[in-house]
């Protein structure tokens, strides 16, 4: 059994799965998914005005920034995600 992350929505075919079983591996796994969250999908644009600051630190790879924002939107329309244990292969 690993820990990992996982983030699903309703707009995708499957589910995004990291591997988090490292505190490194953690931290790399919530920056992929911040940084898909506000590439791919524009999650945070309406955080621009708000929380710039902490926005503009989690966009430039500070990982106590991407946990903040992505805690932000947890458990919205599109910002579910959780960790777990899950058997890998």
């Amino acid at each position: 059994m690993e820990n990992v992350l996982l983030y699903s929505n309703r707009k995708t075919d499957g589910s995004y799965v990291w591997d988090v079983s490292t505190p490194e591996l953690k931290e790399e796994a919530f920056a992929d998914l911040f940084n898909m969250l506000d590439r791919e999908w524009y999650m945070f644009e309406e955080y621009e005005k708000m929380q710039s600051k902490i926005l503009d630190d989690a966009r430039t790879g500070d990982a106590k920034a991407i946990k903040f924002m992505l805690d932000i939107i947890e458990g919205s329309e599109y910002g579910h995600w959780y960790t777990t244990k899950l058997q890998l292969r």
